[in-house]
């Protein structure tokens, strides 16, 4: 047998994953034919401090500010996709030191599940240019500032990175603060200071969003303000996309209202069925994971599900039933590097579900507004006009 096959290499693990994304990105391509550009999501590239203020979701668009020739179109698909590779990268480092003790046919079967799962590197690739990227990479180093006895460190890159996007906060820091509980072996009250260390930084940020994050002027002055920036509207098709900025200007109220409208607009209730069971069958390893391996269910297990609270203020259902996916796999390989530590192997269950979850790749990535939009386009061609999909 090749020595590629004897234990997880990065190069074959960032060739099977880079393949993946690069799927996800030619069905986006041809799905959403939007072209070599991000769509409306190249909007948040244009969010600062300089011109806004203290804005939420500004701290990459303040960055580039300074920089016009980084805010061109062909620039900001280049960024996405350099984030993307620093993510993968980062997994495969990794999926590697955590996954060394599994033999090759089981880590060969969890490294399929991650890169062909409609939730990770497909979708990834699909929805090129959307911040959530960047709370994954935040989580790596966060673990590994974790494993080097740095907590200070994990809450300062989530503390930056809420400044991103302000639903790290729910996406990812559960899981990272759950990891921190799961080695720590120890009373909360013993180490008061490394649990402050890792969440009052992100909390603090968050807070300070929460009340000043808004673009107080309102919709129409923001509108405006983009309005008369060439560069904006090059890379955003010409016009000012408001579905898109508008999210500078709405109260958590306002966002409730916004999500219930969309529940019914999207036809939320035809999508979520379909989605609801792919996300039950992805439960379902998780749990077989647990009990396979005689494990009960930890903080890691139940901070996995977390994304899946911006249900109740956002409208991107599938998106948080992907990211809370992709939050089970890291917890799985998270499982698999502790127990390496003790010299034990955990299994990866292969049993039906397993092998039927593995088939879903075939759906395609996971949507925000459908849930696999491979199955919604194939209903139209079926049903034209028969069914408001």
């Amino acid at each position: 047998m090749s020595p590629i096959f004897v234990q997880p290499n990065r190069r074959w693990i960032l060739l099977v994953c880079g393949f993946f994304l690069l799927a996800g990105y030619a069905f986006g391509i041809w799905y959403m034919k939007t072209g070599v550009g991000l769509g409306w999501r190249a909007s948040q590239f244009f969010f600062n401090y300089q011109d806004l203020g203290f804005v939420k979701r500004a701290l990459v668009g303040s960055l580039l500010h300074p920089f016009p020739v980084l805010q061109t179109r062909g620039a900001l698909v280049a960024i996405s996709w350099a984030f993307l590779l620093v993510f993968v990268g980062l997994f495969a480092v990794l999926f590697a030191r955590k996954c060394r003790t599994l033999s090759a046919p089981k880590w060969t079967l969890l490294l399929l599940l991650c890169a062909t799962s409609p939730a990770f590197f497909l979708r990834l690739g699909f929805d090129l240019g959307r911040f959530d990227v960047l709370g994954l990479i935040a989580v790596l180093l966060a673990f590994s500032a974790i494993e080097r006895g740095q907590p200070l460190v994990a809450g300062g890159v989530s503390a930056v990175t809420i400044l991103a996007h302000e639903a790290y906060l729910l996406i990812n820091l559960p899981l990272v603060a759950a990891f921190y509980w799961s080695i720590q072996g120890r009373p909360v009250r013993r180490n008061l200071r490394g649990y402050a260390g890792l969440l009052l930084p992100p909390l603090i940020v968050f807070a300070l969003l929460t009340l000043y994050g808004r673009y107080e002027p309102g919709l129409k002055p923001l509108a405006g303000y983009f309005a008369a920036r060439p560069a904006y509207l090059a890379a955003c098709g010409g016009e000012v996309n408001l579905d898109a900025i508008e999210v500078l200007t709405r109260t958590y109220g306002e966002t409730f209202a916004y999500t219930c409208r969309l529940f019914w607009e999207k036809k939320a209730l035809l999508h979520l069925p379909i989605i609801a069971v792919w996300g039950t069958l992805m439960t379902f390893f998780l749990t077989s994971f647990y009990r396979s391996n005689g494990l009960r269910r930890d903080v890691l297990f139940y901070a996995a599900f977390s994304p899946l609270l911006l249900c109740a203020i956002a409208s991107d259902y599938y998106r948080w039933v992907a990211l809370a996916a992709i939050n089970m796999f890291l917890v799985t390989i998270l499982h698999v590097g502790q127990a390496a530590q003790t010299g034990a192997s955990l299994k990866i269950p292969a049993g039906k579900a397993t092998w039927l979850l593995l088939a879903t790749g075939l759906l395609g990535p996971i949507s925000n507004t459908k849930s696999f939009p491979l199955v919604f386009l194939i209903l139209d061609w079926l049903f034209p006009g028969k069914i408001a999909w």
